[in-house]
């Protein structure tokens, strides 16, 4: 074999490893479970073998006129019964949700709810990455699919799963932005190449519906020694509506421009109002938690005005009396981030260095969505418009929507 063939079997095998490791191993620990169904077990069987006809093109039937393994997967890819075409990644995505409505709408299933949805949101983001990662599948029909309907829920599923418990300080602080956190984390290295293929109203989307599970497990602080107390959360309660309706928003095919019926800079201002007006300076767990989450619902605004509103509803912000302490905040936050993602990783790396295997067990059992640390690099507010809006955005107005002092 010469050494082309060579590194052709050794990609046909890397592949065929990790289908086995990513999608058939939790396909499997999905259907290992299958008792739980009593009589609807024939009916929930057979969804998931329209599953596995998607994502099992191995092991590989070799034609006798191909001599080498990784252009014998390609050649079975192409002509098995639902090659991974676009229209098919339709039918992929058809037969997932599929699945899903079979588990939701029976309360039996309730409580294994969860745990099966990121079983199977694994296996099939994992399939996805891997035609991805080594190019079975061409990469502007993946990406069409990706960004088309609301396919883009397999990649939040995933993330949700990955990252299930956005409370307290370290999920809040050490996640300074969505977007460049899960492009930069180590965690979701597996499946950067796909994140590359989101459009930003993909992004948008997500990042609004992770907000929206923050504001549902975060409460505010309610102490009336403190100054927190009714009036506060009442405001508080308003400020969440802006991001969510009363009815199911985590349901497949709703759409983002339903929830955002109002004029995004005047929540804007009462956001930036509201913060500046209220005194955040107390130590509290509870305090600095809601400061967060004001700070996130502030910036996902501008980054959803910016891409929707014109040239003169964004430059009008900075006239705005609360801009500057808006911008001091940002840059606070974003230090603090930093100065704790630090900290996440050296104590992870002393746990390693001293051996201590039950605090580094304690330590690793709970993913932190951290992206890279860079105190260097500036802040939302100090960031051009290029890299806080579309590049699109930046040469049809080419102007600085937070320029530095």
């Amino acid at each position: 074999m010469n050494h082309q063939g060579e590194n052709d079997a050794r990609k046909a095998y890397e592949v065929g490893q990790e289908l086995k490791d990513r999608v058939s191993r939790n396909l499997r620990n999905i259907e290992n479970h299958s008792s739980y169904y009593g009589d609807k077990k024939i009916e929930f069987l057979g969804l998931m073998d329209n599953l596995w006809k998607h994502v099992e093109f191995y092991p590989l039937k070799l034609d006798k006129t191909i001599t080498d393994p990784l252009e014998a997967m390609v050649e079975t890819l192409k002509t098995t019964e639902i090659p991974p075409e676009e229209e098919n990644l339709k039918n992929f995505f058809q037969d997932f949700e599929k699945v899903y409505t079979f588990l939701s709408t029976d309360k039996s299933y309730e409580d294994n709810l969860n745990p099966f949805m990121f079983c199977l949101s694994d296996a099939l983001v994992g399939y996805l990455s891997i035609l991805e990662r080594y190019k079975l599948i061409d990469t502007s029909s993946l990406q069409h699919f990706l960004n088309n309907q609301d396919h883009w829920v397999l990649i939040f599923h995933y993330i949700f799963g990955k990252f299930p418990s956005p409370v307290g300080i370290p999920s809040l602080y050490l996640n300074y932005d969505f977007e460049s956190g899960l492009k930069e984390s180590a965690l979701t290295e597996e499946i950067h190449g796909l994140l590359k293929l989101l459009d930003e109203d993909n992004w948008l989307k997500m990042e609004q519906i992770y907000l929206v599970i923050q504001l549902q497990l975060n409460t505010p602080p309610a102490h009336p020694a403190l100054g927190f107390g009714s009036k506060i959360e009442k405001d508080w309660n308003k400020f969440k509506s802006i991001f969510f309706r009363p009815s199911d928003i985590y349901h497949i095919g709703s759409t983002f421009e339903e929830m955002f019926n109002y004029h995004t800079e005047a929540k804007i201002e009462e956001l930036a109002t509201y913060i500046r007006k209220h005194n955040f300076i107390q130590n509290r767990a509870d305090v600095l938690s809601h400061l967060k989450l004001l700070h996130s619902m502030t910036l996902f605004l501008i980054k959803y005005q910016m891409k929707h509103s014109t040239t003169e509803i964004i430059s009008s912000l900075k006239q705005k009396p609360f801009y500057q302490q808006m911008r001091v905040l940002d840059k606070s936050i974003k230090v603090l981030s930093d100065v704790l993602k630090v900290a996440y990783y050296k104590y992870g790396e002393m746990l390693q260095i001293e051996g201590n295997d039950i605090a580094l067990s304690h330590l690793l059992s709970e993913n932190y969505l951290t992206g890279m640390s860079n105190i260097k690099k500036e802040s939302h507010y100090e960031q051009n418009a290029g890299e806080y809006a579309s590049t699109t955005y930046e040469k049809d107005h080419g102007y600085v929507i937070f320029p530095r002092l």
